[in-house]
């Protein structure tokens, strides 16, 4: 699914209401990482291929989507969209 607006990953784990520690258990990485991508968007950019492949996979989106993250939108306004 390509998306035409740019979310966090924050934003997409929370559009698919899923936890941090949850959707750290779909990728294969800790909670603690989760977080990083979170809060440090650059961090995604030293992940191995295949840990942004299970991401992207766990949010359902496009790889390419897990880069686009720079613009802010809020969470009600991407419900709203879906």
């Amino acid at each position: 699914m390509v998306l035409e607006e740019k979310y966090t990953i924050k934003q997409l784990r929370g559009l698919r209401g899923m936890t941090q520690a949850e959707l750290a258990k779909k990728v294969g990485v800790t909670e603690n990482t989760i977080g990083e991508y979170e809060s440090k968007p650059g961090r995604i950019k030293n992940a191995k291929y295949s840990t942004i492949e299970r991401l992207a996979h766990a949010l359902q989106v496009d790889i390419g989507d897990i880069f686009l993250d720079t613009t802010r939108v809020k969470p009600e306004s991407i419900k709203q969209e879906v």
